[in-house]
């Protein structure tokens, strides 16, 4: 409840009383609500639960491999002796374990440049690209174009390690077999996967072959958003500077 104060005011000649309320906002004080049955069961099956079953499934397993790299343990006896650091300090000075982490550095590195280039002018190709003809801009059939390169990308990745197995097969595979048609025989038992001068590109274009339609498909999408005043070649003004003819919006 709010309480009105009276105040007096004296003026010369004779005094008058004023009333002016004076007023307080009320203060409410927020109650906490008790923990009920309903809200613990709630928070113990929807958050407690996934959380222990992440920590035991994930964490540590982790936590567990740590653990046995510090020691000795052979996985095959139930001896296990602390040691360390000393696997790691091995681990490091193997020159074949370097040359595989240096591979995976040049695949993290040049993968998704070369994947998000290639997604890029293929998808301005489809989009853009090609005569216009009234508002159809882009090559002729770009739909089409679009499903066919985004197909690879539903494939499961198991399905695409045999089937490219099977294309680069030294001993029948497809590829092999193309080349070798076209009069190439120096292709005709070549091992692409166990050549190490073809062994990374090889792999690399596996990897861009079943992820660029999903990057371009991504792009097709932003390209579109595109204002159609946007997408012009930027003009020339009377004083020669260029201008972009992109609408500014509107306040």
């Amino acid at each position: 409840m709010t309480s009105v104060k009276a105040k007096t005011l004296r003026v010369d000649g004779g005094a008058s009383a004023v009333v002016v309320p004076d007023t307080a906002p009320p203060v409410y004080k927020r109650r906490r609500k008790p923990l009920t049955f309903d809200k613990v069961s709630f928070f113990v099956v929807f958050l407690g639960l996934p959380l222990a079953i992440y920590l035991l499934f994930v964490i540590w397993p982790f936590i567990q491999a740590f653990g046995y790299s510090l020691t000795d343990w052979s996985g095959f006896s139930p001896d296990q002796n602390f040691i360390g650091l000393e696997n790691y300090r091995k681990l490091f000075t193997d020159d074949i374990f370097m040359k595989a982490m240096g591979n995976n550095i040049l695949l993290v590195i040049c993968l998704p440049i070369i994947t998000i280039i290639l997604s890029l002018v293929l998808a301005t190709l489809v989009t853009v690209g090609g005569s216009s003809k009234g508002q159809i801009k882009g090559l002729r059939n770009s739909s089409f174009y679009r499903v066919v390169s985004f197909f690879p990308y539903t494939i499961p990745a198991i399905a695409i390690g045999i089937m490219w197995g099977q294309i680069y097969d030294p001993s029948g595979g497809l590829l092999n077999g193309i080349l070798t048609s076209l009069g190439m025989d120096q292709f005709k038992s070549y091992a692409w996967l166990g050549d190490k001068n073809t062994a990374m590109i090889a792999t690399m274009f596996v990897i861009v072959w079943g992820f660029i339609g999903f990057y371009m498909v991504l792009f097709v999408a932003g390209i579109k958003g595109i204002p159609p005043n946007c997408s012009r070649r930027p003009g020339l003004t009377a004083r020669g500077a260029s201008a972009l003819p992109c609408p500014s919006p509107s306040r």
